[in-house]
């Protein structure tokens, strides 16, 4: 058999370019039929598999994973208390750029923001039209420390997960902060991280008020306004 030449497999190659593309082309319009179908009602039998399918464009395992595990802690700790704590850095002072009169120098600062609610259920809260995945919780209060601005307490009137700074918390849960100011760097910080339980949130502030005796007060008045 004669071996093929140079050309022979760059024939080849365009052929299989093409093939390629054909192929890419029917994937992308089974996938979008497929999320219709899921947003207009259609399951796989398993609202997690549906929302991650319609928001990460297929089956993501590591999605999934994430989503089953929020379920479950949830289930698990129903009737006590869920703690969100964000952080994230935000200027404050001038920049250098704008007249200097009356301005500060410019610097970062480290604002924390906490999400206190009563969990009232065991399943995740699925938006598919807006790609959304809420939590079954009541009412919720958020109090943030802030040096600019210091400590508020505020019950919210939308689901927390509407109030982040950082948006759609999957991106951000667990995840370091890169902080601009070299003191933040001297403690590791997290983005966002997920308290389930009375115990655990409780352990939390019961450490953190060693450090800072006056969210103490912000704490006990937010669990007073939830009934907790």
């Amino acid at each position: 058999m004669t071996a093929p030449t140079v050309n022979d497999l760059l024939a080849k190659f365009d052929g299989l370019i093409e093939e390629d593309k054909r192929i890419q082309q029917e994937l992308m319009s089974t996938l979008n039929e497929v999320q219709a179908r899921i947003r207009s009602g259609e399951t796989t039998g398993n609202a997690i598999d549906d929302f991650v399918i319609v928001t990460n464009g297929g089956i993501n395992p590591d999605a999934a994973k994430l989503y089953r595990e929020l379920e479950l802690s949830f289930a698990q700790n129903k009737g006590g208390l869920f703690l969100a704590v964000e952080k994230w850095e935000s200027s404050d002072g001038c920049c250098g750029l704008g007249p200097s009169t009356h301005s500060r120098d410019f610097h970062w600062i480290l604002e924390t923001a906490f999400f206190l609610g009563v969990i009232s259920g065991e399943r995740l809260i699925f938006d598919f039209e807006n790609q959304r995945c809420d939590f079954p919780l009541g009412m919720q209060v958020r109090f943030k420390d802030s040096l600019a601005k210091g400590v508020d307490v505020k019950v919210l009137d939308k689901q927390l997960t509407h109030q982040l700074h950082c948006g759609r918390f999957e991106d951000h849960l667990r995840q370091p902060l890169k902080c601009e100011n070299p003191l933040n760097r001297f403690a590791e910080h997290l983005q966002l991280e997920f308290f389930f339980g009375d115990l655990a949130v409780e352990s939390y502030f019961s450490i953190l008020n060693r450090q800072t005796k006056q969210l103490q007060s912000h704490f006990a008045l937010a669990r007073q306004l939830l009934g907790k």
